[in-house]
């Protein structure tokens, strides 16, 4: 039995898209049931990249769902595969053209929502919103890159010297730190700006071309679209976006690794209990759910929680550990050479 909303509000001048591939579909699933479950009524649009009639079919029975499927098919190999997925942003974007919403909203497909983001979907005025790093942030990711010339908490002059070229628009560069290119908003009128981040994915990621600079893109959507803020001419202007401010209300993101639906993670538990009482819902709602794995299912929670203090001591040990290792490997390696 198809699920249909009772009491529709008035709808929304954003449309929401996000981005599956079959090995996604539950984590997809999960987000447009939190959006349903608090109200969020805005039109959603889920780019399908090799999708089954069947994922389909899960992911359209409700109201205001579409699929839309992708002109991309999935690469085998692994770095083409993470290039996919962030070069498919500009065709899940625009794929919200005909709507004629005044905002897109680009949301991760291993998120949920917390509570009605609506208020959060339309800001008072165009641009691009989205969450710019801290230079805390900055230092972290490129702590390992630093060179004599650079100051902790910037963004290499290396890096930037190869954006600018690559991108071929201004001299120098108008942003300080880098940007998040998930679970952001913009408005309609920058969807040029969105087909050129498009081009220029195709034309500095590892799809369909054998070299690749892993220091200047090694996180691919973020890095790319970094460097066409930071010098593409016809760039929009930025700001922080809402959706994580409100601490009734906001976007979660539960990823990248582990994936809570093989494994949580201790500092992700507090989701847990939150997905539940939504799958609670879905139920009483006559909602078709998948087949759930054991790490969504209440009678597991006591194994749910003790891998997920044990995962937490093996990534703190593993930190812990890598240090000492990097000192000693090369000493090692050198004590070997001399006999």
């Amino acid at each position: 039995m198809f699920y249909k909303e009772e009491n529709m509000k008035e709808e929304s001048s954003c449309t929401i898209v996000t981005i599956t591939d079959k090995n996604f579909v539950l984590a997809v699933f999960v987000l447009v049931l939190s959006l349903k479950y608090h109200k969020v009524n805005s039109k959603i649009k889920i780019l399908g990249i090799d999708l089954s009639e069947a994922d389909i079919k899960l992911l359209t029975q409700f109201d205001n769902v579409e699929v839309v499927k992708s002109m991309i098919k999935n690469p085998s190999d692994r770095t083409s595969l993470r290039a996919i997925a962030n070069i498919c942003k500009r065709e899940a974007i625009l794929s919200a053209k005909p709507d004629n919403s005044d905002f897109v909203a680009l949301l991760d497909g291993d998120c949920i929502v917390t509570g009605d983001i609506s208020p959060y979907l339309t800001p008072s005025e165009p641009g691009l919103f989205l969450r710019i790093r801290s230079t805390e942030e900055n230092n972290m990711i490129f702590q390992s890159r630093y060179q004599a010339e650079d100051k902790f908490g910037t963004i290499p002059l290396r890096v930037l010297e190869k954006w600018q070229k690559d991108v071929n628009g201004n001299p120098e560069s108008n942003l300080v730190n880098t940007v998040l290119s998930g679970n952001l908003i913009i408005h309609k009128n920058y969807f040029g700006f969105v087909d050129h981040w498009g081009d220029f994915m195709e034309t500095v990621l590892p799809y369909h071309q054998s070299t690749f600079d892993h220091v200047a893109y090694e996180m691919m959507g973020d890095f790319t679209l970094s460097a066409m803020l930071a010098f593409a001419k016809d760039a929009p202007p930025i700001k922080e976006m809402m959706l994580n401010k409100d601490v009734n209300a906001y976007v979660a993101h539960l990823g990248p690794k582990p994936k809570f639906w093989e494994l949580w993670s201790k500092n992700k538990l507090k989701y847990f209990q939150q997905i539940l009482k939504i799958l609670d819902w879905a139920r009483k709602s006559n909602v078709t759910l998948p087949v759930l794995p054991w790490t969504l299912q209440r009678k597991y929670m006591l194994k749910i929680y003790v891998y997920a203090y044990l995962y937490q001591f093996y990534f703190n040990l593993k930190k812990f550990i890598r240090p000492i290792y990097n000192v000693i490997s090369p000493n090692f390696k050198n004590r070997k050479h001399k006999y």
